[in-house]
């Protein structure tokens, strides 16, 4: 976490957040600048914490110029599963849900213990607060730390007392004041929402229960949005609540409907008080169509553009200030351009059509935009496609570069941004990815065949003249959908799997050290 005041976090413009550097080591990618969130691996630059395979244990390993020291370890409550945690001021904030084999459904629940890692072979814990339901997400914003969970309606437990069917925030069922009714929609359960103070892991600041229907959310610098398709219509639509939050307290703030589907969180952005939402509508026959909505702070629609791109649907986004991009998809990837400066009338300054699309976009210093997805063609989708927009007039944006890799047919990035390492100002883009490798070359000149399906750690570098280039690929050894990240520490990366660390120059690309976990 940053634990920056709210008046750092508008002080500083999207380019400067995009390329920032913690000091000497990487951070979690995430989506909000100032907002920090959870992971199964951080580092404080001088210890790797890392959750093992089996959810039951965090490894705690000292890393000194890529030398690899195990130095202790934090296990987990009996009956409970770590999902992920927090790294914060010497403390460590462990994310613990019901384990799966736990038949009582009563204890169902989230847990947050906290530690003290001041000292990292011997961590201590100083508090833990426990909430109903299965966690859901969270986030980390000025010394505050957000969870949620979601308590189905079919796991309360039943009882005669009406409370009994209530959350529970540390035993204790929330009031009636402590639930938010949205006046339209449907529900299956409660979105249950606390704060807590790292200063203060015994207790909680704020507790909040909202009926909904166990959508997605997208937490901003000011606000929390939760939204959920909506099915009542004909037509495609998304329910949105908004609720504030300031130093661990939380408040509804408003609601509405929007026409269309939200793709992903990155698809809404709230910027200098206005909310930005870009979704896809589909319509009774199937026939899709796309649209960009504005909305103020009582989510009233101030304005809107529709009828973009028909028969495409929306693939990724990213808002960078007064300007927003959005990629559709059918067999061409437009990657539109939105001057958002009037939020009374958004325009349409610009639409590039290249080949394939861009599911994951990432601002990279002054003037340029990653994507990151696939190739396509004729026949569909190919191999993943790295490309580098020039951005520098957003009206006219080209493709200044891009790189396929052939073969590949899975990113984690593209489904979990926090898998994803980029670090413009040290001109770092690492991520995992899974695919067949390539043969050696056949001396008749044929192509060559692909076999052996593996999944290995890239990491690329960018220049303007020479465009991508491959500085280091690692074979790494992990389940299919386990999670791979990749971190650095001065000048190593550290590439961590489910059940080991290894560590590489950054200079060199050569191998250092591997530890199992």
């Amino acid at each position: 976490s940053t634990g920056r005041t709210e008046e750092m976090r508008k002080e500083m413009t999207v380019e400067e957040a995009a390329g920032k550097e913690s000091g000497g080591h990487s951070e979690t990618n995430v989506q909000t600048f100032g907002i920090d969130e959870s992971d199964v691996v951080k580092t404080d630059g001088t210890c790797l914490y890392a959750l093992t395979d089996d959810g039951t244990r965090i490894a705690i390993v000292r890393a000194d110029g890529g030398s690899l020291e195990a130095v202790g370890s934090i296990e987990v409550p009996a009956g409970r599963s770590i999902v992920e945690f927090y790294l914060d001021g010497g403390r460590l904030f462990m994310l613990t849900t019901t384990a799966w084999y736990e038949a009582d459904i009563e204890e169902a629940g989230t847990q947050v213990v906290t530690f003290d890692v001041s000292d990292p072979s011997r961590p201590a814990e100083v508090g833990s607060v426990t909430q109903s339901g299965t966690y859901r997400t969270s986030r980390f914003a000025d010394g505050y730390l957000y969870v949620f969970s979601f308590l189905s309606f079919y796991e309360a437990p039943r009882g005669a007392d009406p409370a009994a069917t209530a959350p529970l925030v540390d035993g204790r069922p929330l009031g009636c004041d402590d639930i938010f009714l949205p006046a339209d929609g449907e529900a299956n359960g409660y979105l249950v929402i606390t704060a807590m103070s790292a200063d203060d892991p015994v207790g909680v600041t704020a507790q909040k229960g909202l009926l909904h229907c166990s959508g997605e959310l997208y937490v901003g610098s000011e606000a929390i949005y939760i939204y959920e398709d909506n099915y009542r219509g004909k037509n495609s639509a998304t329910d949105i609540v908004r609720l504030t939050y300031d130093e661990g307290k939380v408040s509804a703030a408003g609601q509405c409907t929007v026409r269309g589907t939200v793709n992903d969180s990155f698809s809404i952005d709230e910027h200098e008080g206005y909310l930005r939402v870009v979704t896809t509508i589909y319509g009774e026959a199937g026939q899709t169509t796309n649209a960009l909505f504005v909305l103020d702070g009582a989510m009233g629609e101030v304005s809107s553009i529709v009828g973009l791109a028909e028969g495409e649907t929306v693939q990724s986004a990213r808002f960078m200030g007064d300007v927003g991009y959005f990629v559709t998809f059918r067999q061409v990837d437009p990657l539109f351009t939105v001057d958002l400066s009037d939020p009374a009338a958004p325009r349409i300054v610009g639409e590039l059509k290249i080949p394939g699309f861009s599911a994951y976009l990432h601002p990279y210093g002054e003037g340029r935009l990653l994507g990151i997805g696939w190739d396509a063609g004729d026949g569909g989708t190919g191999g993943a496609k790295l490309t580098m927009f020039d951005t520098s007039d957003p009206a006219n944006v080209t493709e200044a570069s891009t790189l396929v890799l052939e073969g590949i047919w899975d990113i984690k990035a593209l489904y979990d941004y926090r898998a994803v390492l980029v670090e413009p100002e040290r001109n770092l883009i690492g991520f995992s990815a899974r695919g067949l490798e390539a043969a050696e070359e056949p001396e008749d000149g044929s192509e060559p065949a692909y076999y052996n399906d593996a999944e290995c750690y890239y990491l690329f570098g960018y220049d303007d003249e020479a465009g991508f280039a491959e500085d280091l690929r690692v074979p790494v050894t992990s389940d299919p959908g386990a999670p791979v990240r990749g971190l650095r520490i001065a000048d190593v990366l550290y590439v961590v799997t489910e059940g080991s660390i290894e560590s590489f120059g950054l200079q060199d690309g050569e191998p250092i050290a591997a530890l199992e976990l």
